[in-house]
């Protein structure tokens, strides 16, 4: 074996690495450890950090709230950059359609909703501002609804864990 051949070289280099590696690990426990020590020397007592929530907001409840926007279907207008077609425009946005929803019958086999004072299923279609707006996905607290081509939910939607 040659002294300078290009193996040996790197498993010099991969050698060194490792020791600088033991070097920085075992120096950073042993001076916590020392740091310690000489807390206890003093007299000085230390505690595990413990959160106290009292007063401060909860981190996974969101300071924006989430607007009220359409959940757009496929259409070809979305891939419009992809394949060099105009964008759409605002008309293509609109508001949900502002139906009565009054009450929500949920049922895992056949659920209901009454809508305008008339009962609906799943699939079911009803008129609102002579356009029709198709019931596509009764929940316990929501509805999903197809209104001009585009999906909204209706109702209170809450957040399922």
């Amino acid at each position: 074996m040659k002294i300078g051949s290009k193996k040996n070289i790197y498993k010099m280099i991969a050698a060194l690495f490792m020791a600088s590696l033991l070097y920085v690990y075992c120096y950073s426990v042993f001076s916590q450890n020392s740091a310690e020590l000489d807390n206890k020397e003093q007299g000085e007592k230390t505690e595990p950090f413990r959160y106290e929530p009292m007063g401060l907001r909860d981190p996974f409840i969101p300071l924006i709230k989430p607007t009220a926007l359409p959940t757009l279907s496929p259409t070809p207008t979305m891939f419009a950059d992809a394949i060099g077609t105009p964008t759409p425009t605002p008309e293509e946005f609109l508001e949900p359609p502002q139906i009565k929803l009054q009450i929500i019958l949920y049922d895992q086999k056949e659920p209901k909703i009454l809508v305008n004072d008339k009962f609906y299923s799943l699939g079911d279609t009803l008129v609102y501002e002579d356009a029709k707006v198709k019931i596509m996905e009764i929940k316990r607290d929501y509805i999903k609804v197809s209104y001009k081509g585009h999906v909204f939910d209706i109702g209170r939607k809450t957040e399922e864990y």
